[in-house]
């Protein structure tokens, strides 16, 4: 059970992004890459600024 608790904590983790999803590209723009390697908040998080 411990194992799986500090597994879930709210921590940055490793996500792919949409590089044109993310910022609202107009459909005549490209990204190159078209997704990137981010880090962003994940697992049980109570709120946005945790």
């Amino acid at each position: 059970i411990q194992t799986e608790w500090r597994n879930t904590l709210c921590m940055p983790r490793q996500v792919c992004l949409d590089v044109g999803k993310e910022f609202g590209a107009a459909t005549n723009t490209f990204y190159k890459p078209p997704c990137v390697s981010v880090y962003r908040c994940g697992g049980c998080c109570n709120s946005e600024e945790q």
